[in-house]
């Protein structure tokens, strides 16, 4: 996966407004942009012209508090792709890792998942 490049026409500077004409369900039964699928969960904002593409970025996470830092890796990766490639990254973490993982999309009953 390639790196992510900020200077990319889907970068969050470059992003103009979807047309006004366009509906809420009009955007939600998108369910492709090229050959990046979506998951049942994401969808671009509605007001923002992104083409999703795979890709991945370091980053630090510092906690307000403490000022701890926390390395991180996002990504971005099409639905068929997804599940196989988070298992390959906390693999390759080791044994001893947290892994978080946040949905809005989670059935009733289901409190949460210890890996």
């Amino acid at each position: 996966m390639p790196p992510f490049d900020p200077s990319s026409e889907s970068s969050p500077s470059r992003r103009q407004p979807l047309p006004a004409e366009q509906s809420w369900a009009d955007h939600l039964s998108v369910n492709q942009y090229d050959s990046f699928e979506l998951t049942d969960a994401v969808r671009p904002a509605p007001n923002k012209k992104v083409t999703p593409v795979q890709g991945y970025r370091h980053d630090v996470y510092i906690d307000e508090e403490t000022h701890a830092r926390v390395p991180v890796i996002m990504a971005a990766a099409s639905r068929e792709t997804l599940f196989p490639l988070f298992m390959q990254l906390i693999q390759r973490l080791g044994s001893t890792v947290d892994v978080v993982l946040e949905s809005s999309d989670v059935p009733p009953g289901i409190r949460g998942v210890v890996m």
